[in-house]
């Protein structure tokens, strides 16, 4: 099943789409993130979701199925995916319905395996998104903010790690995601 707007629509990467997605949505410097995604989406640790405007490329999302990398999240809430490394390109089509799309998929999946809970972490100064996942029903964890990083490869071939503070939010999921969960 594939969910769509009226010219988008969301299916997991394919072996045919890494290099299309590497000139389309480039990874920072040597990285190759859409390489590795689709990797680690083989080995079945994660669907590597992607949003497409006819043949174009327009956005994406990493589905966990293993939670979050931090240790702490993990123990506290064991056995639920994570939302990670959603983007929508180029940025003027931000706000118009991709990243809600992608989210919206990957909720559905996750239901669809039986996991009642969804999780995802976003930077304590990204306003923009914290009023998105609010709205989709996302709220803090509890557990106060969490530190991370992630890291890529520079053009010149140097490990780059970029640090990052942000909040932890949940999701409670109810058996068709696009019905909202009564409190």
């Amino acid at each position: 099943m594939t969910l769509s707007l009226p010219r988008v629509s969301v299916r997991a990467c394919s072996p045919d789409d890494v290099d299309l997605l590497e000139q389309v949505i480039p990874s920072p410097g040597l990285s190759r993130f859409h390489e590795r995604r689709f990797i680690e989406q083989r080995a079945g640790a994660c669907t590597y979701l992607i949003a497409w405007m006819g043949a174009r490329p327009v956005g994406h999302l990493v589905l966990k199925w293993y939670g979050c990398d931090d240790a702490k999240v993990r123990a506290l809430l064991p056995e639920v995916p994570e939302i990670n490394a959603l983007g929508v390109w180029p940025p003027e089509m931000r706000s118009g319905g991709v990243g809600t799309l992608l989210i919206r998929d990957a909720e559905r999946r996750t239901a669809e395996r039986g996991y009642g809970r969804i999780g995802l972490a976003v930077g304590v100064d990204n306003l923009a998104a914290q009023r998105l996942y609010r709205r989709l029903g996302y709220a803090d964890w509890g557990h106060g903010t969490v530190d991370g990083s992630w890291r890529y490869v520079s053009d010149s071939g140097d490990e780059v790690v970029v640090a990052e503070t942000t909040h932890y939010l949940v999701k409670h999921l109810s058996p068709d995601p696009w019905e909202p969960i009564a409190s």
